[in-house]
């Protein structure tokens, strides 16, 4: 790999340096991911258990339960709305959270790994 030497560039009233980042090819398009599934925090993991266990659980009473706030759990249901974790079904009042197959493959899996934590 070619390093990359900062450039340096100047004007009677301008300093400017251009430092580029030595980055190899592979880690350009890495992402959070592992068996093709992104790997989710703690309390992603703890939001989708709740949620399966009580689909019609309002946000309200979800963030009370599991000790955050509000908005940071809106953070945690749009952020695995977008993953592909977690989806709604029906309206605000009468809807039910859906875990996606995605969702219930990464719980499993989360589930066999204490599995053998524990047999160990």
């Amino acid at each position: 790999m070619q390093e990359l030497k900062p450039v340096f560039k100047s004007t009677p009233t301008q300093f400017q340096t251009t430092i580029y980042a030595n980055v190899e090819e592979e880690d350009v398009t890495k992402d959070d991911t592992k068996d093709g599934a992104k790997e989710l925090t703690d309390i992603q993991k703890v939001i989708l258990v709740e949620l399966q266990a009580d689909s019609s659980i309002t946000t309200t009473e979800l963030a009370q339960k599991i000790n955050i706030k509000f908005r940071t759990l809106q953070r945690y249901i749009s952020q695995l709305q977008e993953s592909g974790f977690l989806t709604r079904k029906g309206g605000r009042k009468d809807g039910e959270w859906l875990l996606t197959e995605l969702g219930l493959h990464v719980l499993e899996k989360n589930h066999q790994k204490r599995k053998t934590r524990v047999l160990r």
